[in-house]
């Protein structure tokens, strides 16, 4: 038995008779597990609420950026470059055939 338990029965059972303890024994267990594990309870709550608040943080609005194009510049298809690069290499191989 720790020494908490021990001491809380002690407390409260030291000085009453031996009937008296054996039918209150199994009570005063109970009781001190259930003050013990009220006052865990209490402790976890405590720890949980100081760490899960957090103060209110101004955070940056987030920025869109937006592409402008310009006279000189126009907008590409990623895929169109693959297609035309293999459709160039095409003509480029076709045309050597032609020439032997």
């Amino acid at each position: 038995m720790p020494a908490a338990k021990k001491q809380f029965v002690t407390k409260l059972l030291g000085n009453k008779a031996p009937q008296y303890i054996e039918e209150n024994f199994s009570y005063v267990i109970d009781m001190f597990e259930r003050e013990s594990q009220e006052e865990v309870d209490e402790i976890k709550e405590a720890v949980k609420n100081q760490f899960t608040k957090t103060p209110a943080v101004d955070r940056p609005q987030l920025v869109e950026e937006k592409k402008e194009f310009t006279k000189d510049e126009v907008e590409r298809d990623p895929s169109s470059e693959v297609v035309s690069g293999y459709l160039n290499e095409m003509k480029r191989i076709s045309g050597s055939r032609f020439t032997k």
